[in-house]
């Protein structure tokens, strides 16, 4: 499992390393720099010795890594250190690297105005940025904005020390001249802001830096993940020799409608192929692609299907694990499962999805039985926000919802986040052809066998969608993004949940 640490976070990590653990603040600049040295000596191992590389330092800390970094990458590549800001702002540890860059009488020039700038042979084969660091935001001011204009329409290789210069760590907001890296070597973990909003596409491929400070400074603070891989054959663990379908959930769907005949069938599929004992379907229209696996409920398939056949439906409901409600439902029908919901919401897990979403009342507090899985433009109207408001603020939006509710809240976006208004995971997996009709029918089917199954409804929710996303990237490695199905997320279910990585190929 992956840990995601936010600016503050990470603040909080430097101070337990240094306050708590007795590990000096030069130490740890000194392993930062070291540590991207050895990154970097490796990836440039086959340049000359006259490759050269502009390091951009500001005066703070992160200008105290560049500094650093420059001393150790001096002996092999033309470095030359142009720095911006006040030496007298400097830390002590970010003084002590300036002054050796100085005494070893390396090139570095103070640049103070666009004058400076404008005389700059900027003839570099890689761009080091370490202005700024995750203290930063997307509100750059100053000559800083100069330099960004300038090195982002450069052909060198970009580098960023812990963070793109313009980049808001926190939330992915980023400026338009945001550095665009196409490395970047944080420090401690990830940041939220590498995988929210615009992040992904300036951040670039991300290594984490060894700062000697033990990885329990991580663990400790964070309340943000990932899940990967590795965590698959941990959460579906083999099964016992003497067991049965009754010891893997009982699931009833409640999806479908005559406008929507293939939503409850997506559904009721992908909870089979993800693992649950036994499904049940309720739908007044089957589709045929239904898998015979699937219990079926055809009695009075008719007109006023749900009313008549409301009774068993309760009666279903009341015996089952998990209950999947709202699936091409249609606005139509879902108001016809108010009673029962407010019935079984307290003593079963329910997944409300698509238009039973409309079914939650704002002045309640649920609890963690409850999984809701809005995408952003059902989350607005639930919120009664607009929609580009929260797309600026994702994570905390969904943070907050989750804990007003006192329930469980996916958002599907990208990244789709799931939380329970403490502890939150981020999907960083998955591609743009996932984004085509029926998707997210096949989720809410992964998450209700994941309950069904006995998972806790943030692990079976955070699970789902890692699950659900690696779907669809087996299916990209094999065939391409564009023509992926919805269904062809449930076939490549075996080779993500039993095999790993395997591809469907």
């Amino acid at each position: 499992m992956e840990h995601f640490l936010t600016p503050e976070q990470m603040r909080q990590a430097d101070k337990k390393a240094i306050v708590s653990l007795g590990i000096p603040s030069p130490l740890l600049m000194e392993n930062a720099a070291r540590s991207t040295y050895e990154y970097l000596i490796d990836l440039f191992s086959d340049m000359p010795p006259d490759f050269s590389i502009a390091i951009l330092c500001g005066s703070g800390n992160n200008g105290g890594d560049g500094f650093a970094l420059a001393r150790h990458l001096n002996d092999t590549f033309g470095i030359d250190v142009l720095w911006l800001g006040d030496e007298e702002k400097m830390s002590g540890e970010t003084k002590t690297n300036y002054d050796i860059c100085k005494s070893i009488g390396m090139n570095v020039k103070h640049i103070s105005n666009s004058d400076i700038i404008n005389n700059i042979d900027w003839n570099y084969d890689c761009i080091i940025d370490a202005m700024i660091g995750v203290g930063g935001s997307e509100n750059i001011r100053g000559i800083a904005n100069v330099l960004l204009d300038i090195v982002n329409d450069l052909p060198a290789f970009r580098i960023a020390i812990d963070a793109p210069t313009g980049l808001n760590t926190l939330s992915g907001k980023a400026a338009d001249n945001c550095f665009r890296a196409d490395l970047t070597v944080t420090m401690y973990a990830k940041k939220t802001g590498q995988v929210l909003g615009d992040g992904p596409d300036y951040y670039g491929d991300v290594l984490v830096a060894n700062l000697g400070a033990p990885y329990s400074c991580v663990e400790e603070l964070s309340d943000t993940f990932a899940f990967e891989y590795e965590d698959l054959e941990l959460l579906y663990p083999p099964r016992n020799r003497r067991t049965s379908k009754f010891d893997y959930g009982r699931l009833v769907i409640i999806a479908g409608s005559k406008r929507f005949p293939g939503a409850g069938t997506l559904a009721a599929n992908a909870a089979i192929k993800t693992g649950a004992g036994l499904v049940e379907l309720f739908s007044e229209v089957l589709h045929p692609q239904i898998l015979p696996e699937v219990i079926c409920h055809t009695e009075n398939q008719s007109e006023n299907y749900w009313e008549k056949n409301m009774s068993l439906i309760k009666e279903r409901c009341l015996k089952a694990d998990a209950v999947l409600i709202g699936p091409g439902l249609g606005d139509i029908h879902y108001q016809l499962f108010a009673n029962l919901f407010e019935e079984i919401v307290s003593n079963k897990k329910v997944i409300l999805d698509a238009d039973a979403l409309q079914l939650i009342d704002r002045s309640k507090k649920y609890n963690e039985n409850l999984i809701l899985t809005p995408h952003i433009g059902e989350f607005a109207r639930m919120l009664d926000e607009d929609r580009n408001t929260i797309d600026d603020s994702p994570l905390e939006y969904c943070k907050r919802f989750a804990a007003e509710l006192e329930c469980i809240v996916h958002l599907k976006h990208y990244p789709s986040i799931s939380s329970d208004g403490n502890l939150t995971f981020l999907t960083t997996n998955g591609n743009p052809g996932m984004a085509s009709a029926g998707s997210g029918d096949v989720l809410a089917g992964i998450v209700a066998a994941n309950v069904a199954i006995g998972m806790s409804s943030l692990t079976a929710v955070a699970l789902g969608s890692f699950v659900h996303a690696a779907a669809g990237d087996n299916y990209n490695a094999a065939f391409g993004e564009q023509t992926l199905t919805a269904s062809d997320l449930i076939e490549a279910l075996p080779f993500v949940i039993g095999g790993g990585a395997n591809s469907i190929e």
